[in-house]
């Protein structure tokens, strides 16, 4: 039987498509190989492509990656805001966290590619853009529903720290999850932080 020919494939693709089926290729090198997945042979075989027709739509293995870390980020972020769905705001903050310990995030290789995403973050201009970009997506959002849910102005100063604390917990937790041996019930996470969100609502927020 004769092999699929992933080569011509990806030429009949569009340019748009390409990109995007490169980007692909990266996320599942990443999530399966960590820092060797990095490596644009094993990328372009992935892709089934060669390592010069990559060149022709990133400039650089950096603005690949990039991509990449975006679109994973905003992957993530848009799966967490369809739960959250549209009904009550507590609900809806209530329905965000709880996505976060879902098998889309509670996964060990979605952390093998975040940890090259982070680690390149120090090397790379591009790779740093887009975290920042990402990051502060993710934490407008969480922001807005936090306000939603308090009935109050999304600007408040502490809200912003209140998010960033959200966040820290979020992701202390889905670490621990994915490095455990033995990890803890993703209902256990959701509970920790169903109780961060109680205290939250009952507690006052000044300017």
């Amino acid at each position: 039987m004769a092999r699929p020919d992933k080569r011509r494939d990806f030429d009949r693709l569009q340019p748009d498509a390409r990109r995007a089926a490169l980007i692909e290729a990266t996320l599942r090198c990443l999530r399966r190989e960590g820092r060797d997945g990095l490596s644009a042979r094993r990328i372009g075989a992935e892709a089934g492509i060669s390592i010069g027709l990559i060149n022709h739509y990133f400039p650089s293995k950096d603005d690949l990656v990039a991509a990449a870390y975006e679109t994973l980020a905003e992957r993530q972020l848009a799966m967490l805001l369809e739960a959250a769905g549209d009904g009550d705001p507590v609900a809806r903050l209530r329905g965000f966290i709880a996505a976060y310990f879902g098998p889309e995030i509670l996964d060990r290789g979605v952390l093998r590619a975040w940890i090259v995403f982070w680690a390149m973050a120090f090397e790379s201009e591009a790779v740093r853009a887009a975290h920042e970009r990402s990051n502060g997506a993710f934490q407008a959002a969480l922001r807005d529903l936090m306000a939603d849910a308090r009935g109050e102005p999304g600007e408040i100063p502490h809200l912003a720290g209140r998010a960033t604390e959200l966040s820290a917990l979020l992701d202390g937790l889905w670490v621990e999850w994915c490095l455990a041996e033995t990890p803890f019930a993703p209902d256990e996470g959701r509970a920790i932080c169903d109780r961060w969100i109680d205290r939250f609502l009952a507690s006052p927020i000044t300017d």
